[in-house]
């Protein structure tokens, strides 16, 4: 039984069940792999006794330990009978790993894609949207859990993969459906060895919250109420009508979002094997040449309506250079992480890249109306790819999107209340 106990925040940390040994005094009472908190008893805390100290003085006797599901995020009181201090088995029949456990929810790394005929489809055989990885245990050392103080899940497994390289480790990977299991593998000793995942944290990809049949039916209960109580039938389908069209538009927004992500991933995933190391000098050279071109845009500004295919050429040899010049200041893999692990960077970098472009080809052959549009369309996204790059520059983004589409927004809201009103008028004339 393994165990790494921390002096930080000692009441909000538990011992976490990694391991279960079948027909053990922990399995024989339903306790769950990677779900479930052994909570140490308050004068073990006060009094700083080693855990393990305390299950050898009670070897053999029965003991109350209060277990913390993370599935059901609440506590309950066990008894147990402790095996013999010799028992092959362990005192308690577990292996355990000290952690937070008011935060282990949020700590995890949920799956979201897993690239084919990558280590993690091969080795790990993650199952997109529904595995989490919980901690990594290399051969001969201690468990490392994602669920760490002052460190993000994504970075504390980046680390792990670094430093393991070529060494075996294994996985500890939890399931929405079929539960713990655990994977032994040997980490790739390739410089440019990626896993092959694209995951993500925080509220939106928390650990699986699983209620209690109490609380079900009551739920169950409220809605058939709340059901019985609507009886105006031209409110019901409006609702329904509304909801149908937002559910149409995140629809189309989700599979617009996980294409970008598609191309994205496979494009930078070829482009890796070319890794680009960060060179100021060449990062200096290409922002040189876009600050020139882009100031010899400016000089067109007089006769930017006159001409707006001169300014618009210059003004994409510009973009082109600058947007260049920041692959040699992050390097080539900072470069990729920095617009795959961020939607709206992602989408932005889609815009810029399409506008620079199209705006080239259109430039060429001089076209007036539609060089003035895109010349105005690249203008605004080049203002909103600097923001991705600068320290806060999400509020500007956000201002941004408010400028450009609360009039879409107003003069939809306005069409939409039109047509409700007619729909109305309609049946109560009927």
């Amino acid at each position: 039984m393994g165990s790494n106990e921390s002096s930080i925040n000692p009441f909000q940390c538990g011992f976490r069940i990694y391991h279960l040994i079948k027909n053990g005094p922990l399995d024989k009472i339903g306790c769950k792999s990677l779900s479930d908190f052994i909570i140490p008893p308050n004068e073990i805390i006060k009094k700083k006794i080693n855990f393990i100290d305390y299950l050898k003085i009670n070897a053999g006797k029965e003991i109350n330990l209060t277990i913390f599901s993370l599935l059901k995020r609440q506590s309950k009181i066990i008894s147990i009978k402790c095996n013999e201090k010799d028992s092959k088995e362990g005192i308690i029949g577990a292996s355990v790993n000290f952690e937070n456990f008011i935060n282990a929810h949020k700590n995890v790394l949920h799956i979201l894609k897993v690239k084919d005929y990558s280590f993690a489809s091969v080795e790990l055989k993650l199952k997109e949207k529904e595995d989490f990885i919980i901690a990594v245990k290399p051969k001969e050392h201690e468990i490392i859990s994602l669920n760490q103080e002052g460190s993000d899940p994504l970075t504390v497994l980046s680390n792990i993969v670094q430093v393991n390289k070529g060494n075996e480790c294994e996985f500890f990977i939890y399931n929405v459906k079929n539960g713990a299991r655990s994977v032994i593998t040997k980490i790739g000793t390739d410089s440019d060895f990626v896993m092959g995942i694209e995951g993500a944290y925080g509220a939106l990809h928390e650990f699986p919250f699983e209620q209690n049949e109490d609380d079900n039916n009551e739920n169950n209960n409220e809605n058939n109420n709340e059901n019985n109580n609507n009886n105006n039938n031209n409110n019901n389908e409006n609702q329904n009508n509304s909801q149908n069209n937002k559910n149409l538009i995140s629809n189309f927004l989700s599979k617009f979002n996980d294409f970008t992500k598609i191309l994205f991933s496979n494009f930078f995933s070829y482009f890796s094997k070319y890794s680009i190391q960060p060179s100021y000098k060449f990062f200096l050279i290409f922002l040189i040449l876009g600050a020139f071109f882009l100031l010899s845009c400016a000089m067109t500004l007089p006769i930017f309506l006159l001409s707006p295919s001169k300014f618009l050429f210059l003004f994409t040899l510009g973009d082109a250079f600058i947007l260049f010049s920041f692959l040699f200041y992050y390097g080539s893999k900072e470069f990729i992480n920095l617009f795959i692990n961020n939607d709206n960077s992602r989408l932005i970098i889609v815009m810029l890249m399409c506008s620079t472009l199209i705006g080239f080809i259109i430039s060429c052959y001089g076209h007036y109306f539609i060089s003035l549009c895109f010349a105005i369309y690249q203008m605004i996204f080049s203002i909103m790819f600097v923001l991705t790059i600068v320290p806060y520059g999400q509020y500007g983004i956000n201002a941004m999107n408010n400028v450009l589409f609360s009039p879409f927004k107003k003069i939809a809201n306005v069409i939409k209340n039109h047509f409700e009103e007619n729909k109305n008028n309609n049946n109560n004339n009927i």
